[in-house]
């Protein structure tokens, strides 16, 4: 099994990727409570 070797770059990568998806998941959230 080859060990998967994760730079700088990519670990940037993701974790703008995960805190842009957990602010979206964020703003539907209040979107949706407002429309309640």
């Amino acid at each position: 099994m080859p060990k998967i070797k994760i730079d700088g770059f990519q670990l940037f990568c993701m974790m703008v990727i995960f805190m842009f998806g957990s602010n979206l998941l964020l703003d539907i959230g209040k979107s949706a409570k407002q429309d309640v």
